[in-house]
């Protein structure tokens, strides 16, 4: 039996933002998600 890889999958979205630092943007997202009454439940450091 053989198992054939046909690439990595490539799966989400991505947006750059220039100029801001990433807790700045970190920041603003949260607040972003808090506006429209959601937020974050767990936090992964990596």
């Amino acid at each position: 039996m053989s198992i054939k890889a046909f690439g990595t999958p490539n799966f989400g979205l991505t947006k750059r933002i220039d100029g801001s630092s990433f807790d700045e943007v970190l920041a603003r997202t949260k607040a972003a998600l808090a506006d429209k009454g959601f937020g974050v439940l767990t936090e992964i450091d990596m």
